[in-house]
Parts: C-alpha cells; sequence; structure tokens
C-alpha cells in the first residue's frame, strides 16, 4: 500500500465532489471547494469562513481563495496596522451579532 501525496489526495477527493461542493477540513475555519470548471479540469480553493474559538461561523459565507497570489495579498491586508486600527474602529460602531449556520453537516473531515 503506497502513501498518497497531498496532491494526489485532493484530486480523489474533488473527482468525489459536485461543483460548488464544501467539504470541512481539519483547520478550523478552511473549507475544499469545488468550483466549476469549463474544460472539465479539477477546480479547487480554499474558502475561509471565520469562527469563534468553539468553531462556530462568524459568517455565513466565506472567501474563496485560489492561487497563492491571492494567499500571499490576504495576509500582507491582515498583518496592516492601519487596517487592523479600521476593523476596531468599525467594530466598535457596530453591534455584535451571531450568524447561525443552517448548513447540513455531513460530518465528513479532510484531514492535513
Amino acid at each position: 500500500m503506497s502513501i498518497m501525496s497531498l496532491k494526489e489526495r485532493l484530486e480523489q477527493f474533488a473527482q468525489e465532489m459536485k461543483d460548488w461542493e464544501t467539504r470541512k477540513t481539519s483547520i478550523m475555519g478552511v473549507e475544499i471547494a469545488k468550483l466549476p470548471s469549463k474544460e472539465g479540469e479539477l477546480n479547487l480553493a480554499l474558502k475561509i469562513i471565520p469562527t469563534d474559538e468553539e468553531g462556530k461561523p462568524l459568517k455565513r459565507k466565506g472567501v474563496f481563495i485560489t492561487s497563492l497570489e491571492q494567499w500571499d495579498s490576504m495576509k500582507r491586508i491582515f498583518n496592516d496596522e492601519k487596517a487592523t486600527e479600521l476593523i476596531e474602529n468599525i467594530e466598535k460602531m457596530r453591534q455584535k451579532r451571531e450568524i447561525k449556520e443552517d448548513k447540513e453537516d455531513t460530518g465528513e473531515v479532510f484531514e492535513l
């Protein structure tokens, strides 16, 4: 029995998924999403959904990331002190609210 690489495991996982289907990973707040493709090639993305410490979603919709360039750009934004100051002040203006998840949980987790 051979050990599959992460890339091979993702390819196999994607072939079992339908377009727009998402599956949880072992990383809290990170899902794998299968996006439609015109050429029939596998088209995966990370779907980032902010969660609280218990893993409950803080947003109903997530952000799709499809490239390392997008990933690096998000990291730069999140590490920017001015962006942090901006969101801190926005948060002071808003009331906190909890968004309930109405998505059915299949219980399947993609282990990394």
